[in-house]
């Protein structure tokens, strides 16, 4: 008698893939919620919720039921109703007992109690190369979870259901390819509309590959780069410096080496530095003065009604 994961605990779940690889876990045909333990205290005499599993999950555990009087109570659980047909393979099998949301399900699950500024932030982190750690204070690499393609097709299979239409205004939003969180929030913070606190720049695409001349490729000894922010047709690149890798000579001197094989091939290159990310006049100037410019559009207003949803958007994707 199996009991699914949902919500923030499947999000924390699949954050956890750097210990456990759920993604290789089989997705399983049943997909309805049925046959969970009839009690709370079923759960425990199962040894369900000490399981490897769930053991080191916060609590409450949020777990999906079919109908209302299938919801267990107790301090360590938190029930989610879910009447609507459910898509096949929507959960995966980590264990005998415990059954996961796939990464699909989650980030619909997700759009009920995330604002779409981090709805799309998420949806960034399940196609990019990249977890968040438990508390959101640092990440790890990984393969993507699932993709932009995989996300659409799982939303329209879903039609009204609750949560399918932010879900999809935030995946109208969504980068694939990024590699860490300060990418995915300088992006959001750049594209995002002005309603939403972003600048409202056209869309970026996320580690661009760019090819490099043959010159280049010798020197570099590599045939391509692979740039962090670009808007290819406008030639417009943007890189971001954290300051813990890119401070050392080393690889500064290969920083630009980079930047000079991209200007040889026609193209603008930007540096944003954790410092003038993280400060919003700096962040606020350069956009104005550099990067709205090259991409031929004009900034939104220094209003007061600007700067707080700018504040806003900050405080979302920055913390």
């Amino acid at each position: 008698m199996p009991i699914y994961i949902s919500h923030s605990s499947a999000q924390s779940l699949w954050r956890s893939t750097r210990e456990r690889d759920y993604a290789r876990c089989p997705r399983i045909e049943d997909c309805r919620p049925t046959n969970l333990p009839h009690s709370y205290r079923a759960l425990f005499s199962q040894g369900i919720l000490s399981t490897p599993e769930l053991r080191s999950l916060p609590r409450p555990i949020d777990i999906l039921v079919a109908k209302d009087s299938d919801r267990l109570y107790g301090r360590q659980i938190r029930n989610h109703v879910w009447m609507r047909e459910i898509p096949d393979r929507s959960f995966v099998a980590i264990g005998p007992s415990v059954r996961l949301s796939t990464p699909e399900f989650t980030y619909l699950q997700m759009a009920s109690t995330l604002s779409v500024p981090r709805l799309a932030a998420y949806a960034c982190e399940v196609t990019g190369g990249y977890s968040l750690n438990q508390g959101a204070r640092s990440f790890h690499s990984r393969p993507p979870l699932t993709s932009l393609a995989a996300l659409g097709d799982f939303l329209s299979k879903c039609a009204g259901a609750r949560g399918v239409r932010p879900a999809r205004k935030a995946l109208s939003y969504e980068v694939e390819g990024f590699r860490s969180p300060a990418e995915t929030s300088l992006a959001l913070l750049l594209t995002l509309p002005t309603r939403l606190g972003g600048y409202g720049l056209p869309a970026c695409r996320a580690n661009y590959r760019i090819d490099l001349a043959e010159s280049w490729e010798r020197y570099l000894r590599t045939p391509y780069l692979l740039a962090d922010l670009a808007w290819p047709s406008e030639k417009l690149v943007m890189e971001y410096d954290s300051d813990m890798v890119h401070g050392e000579p080393s690889v500064r001197d290969h920083d630009d080496d980079r930047k000079s094989a991209l200007e040889d091939m026609g193209y603008t290159m930007i540096t944003i530095r954790s410092q003038r990310l993280m400060d919003p006049t700096k962040f606020d100037n350069i956009v104005r003065q550099r990067v709205a410019p090259l991409l031929g559009v004009t900034p939104p207003r220094r209003t007061g009604l600007f700067a707080q949803r700018s504040d806003d958007l900050r405080s979302q994707l920055l913390g």
